[in-house]
Formats: C-alpha cells, sequence, structure tokens
C-alpha cells in the first residue's frame, strides 16, 4: 500500500500544475495597458484604461475608443462604465513623451442615460495644466448644458489595484509545495 503522504504531494503537485496551466493560458500577451486616472476635482474620480498597442510615439495619436479596456468615471455622483464609452469615437493622446498624456476626444466619451460626459482640449476649464478637461451634461431642463472641468490625468496603476489580475503566485504555491512534498516522501523512501 502506497504512502498517504505521498499521495497527498502528488495531487498537491498535480493541483499545481493544474492552476498554473491555467494562470498561463488566462495571460494572453498583450501590449501595455496604460491607465489614466481622473484627479485634481474633488468629486470626480476613476479611470480610463488604454490598450497602447497603436501608440506612434507622436506629438498625438488617434486611438480608437475600442482600445479602452476598463474605463470607470463617478462625476459628482453620476457614475459611467465600460459599457456607457461610445466606441464609434476616439481619444486623443500625446504618446510622444515617455508618461503619456491624455489630449482630448473626437466628440463625446461616454453616455449613461441620465448625463452625458466629454473630454474637452486644455483650459476649459480655466486653467491651462497639459492635459484634457472633463466636461458633464446632465439631462435635465436645469442642467441642460455642459460644466467643465480642470481634472489631471495621472497615468499609474487603477485606483484600488487590479481585479482582473490573475492569481498566478497561488498557483507557484501550490506547485512549489507539491514538489516539496515529493522532495520529502522519496527523501523519507531513501532512508
Amino acid at each position: 500500500m502506497r504512502n498517504p503522504f505521498v499521495r497527498f504531494a502528488r495531487r498537491l503537485f498535480a493541483a499545481g500544475v493544474v492552476a498554473f496551466a491555467a494562470c498561463v493560458g488566462a495571460a494572453p500577451v498583450q501590449a501595455a495597458l496604460v491607465n489614466f486616472n481622473a484627479t485634481g476635482v474633488p468629486g470626480i474620480s476613476g479611470y480610463i484604461e488604454v490598450d497602447d498597442s497603436t501608440f506612434s510615439g507622436v506629438a498625438v495619436d488617434l486611438v480608437s475608443n475600442t482600445q479602452i479596456t476598463a474605463f470607470s468615471l463617478n462625476v459628482f455622483g453620476q457614475v459611467f462604465t465600460l459599457a456607457d464609452v461610445f466606441m464609434d469615437r476616439s481619444l486623443l493622446i500625446d504618446s510622444d513623451p515617455a508618461i503619456p498624456n491624455l489630449v482630448n476626444a473626437s466628440d463625446n466619451l461616454a453616455d449613461n442615460g441620465v448625463a452625458e460626459l466629454r473630454l474637452v482640449s486644455d483650459n476649459a476649464g480655466g486653467i491651462l495644466d497639459g492635459d484634457a478637461d472633463l466636461s458633464i451634461r446632465e439631462y435635465s431642463p436645469v442642467l441642460g448644458f455642459y460644466t467643465t472641468y480642470n481634472v489631471i490625468w495621472t497615468v499609474g496603476p487603477k485606483p484600488g489595484g487590479d481585479a482582473d489580475a490573475v492569481p498566478a503566485s497561488g498557483a507557484i504555491a501550490l506547485l512549489g509545495l507539491g514538489l516539496t512534498g515529493l522532495g520529502l516522501a522519496r527523501r523519507r523512501r531513501m532512508t
């Protein structure tokens, strides 16, 4: 009869191999993602995540909104998600510097059914800071016009971390435990 410790170690190793293979298969090779985080205005928060595969490194790239991979903006209680983005439009991004800069958009950016967002050229909010300002228009008789805010777009990780990250470290830990168990079982058998 086989040692139950050896059987357990083999099962742990097999689980680690399966988990690691799933992690590798779930992480397709892709271009880097750039997160533009909305900062500088209390009441406005969130990010626009863009796949930078078509950045040319010139003054201004016209980047299709279909390259927006994640989108979450809260503008004074109005929440906008990726489902609200107009995918038939484009962003203007300066990819020449080491850190890309969100400059403008070709037209309205998103519509959640209650309000509409657009990116406008710098200084529309009254302050020149080198990146796009954000405008919102709520659908109501009182606020049927766009109000522009001097949002500062900082490049960095998504606020709150990346919920889509594959937990590869857990799979590697399972593999390591399984290998350790198999090694100990073999050593035990040899003595």
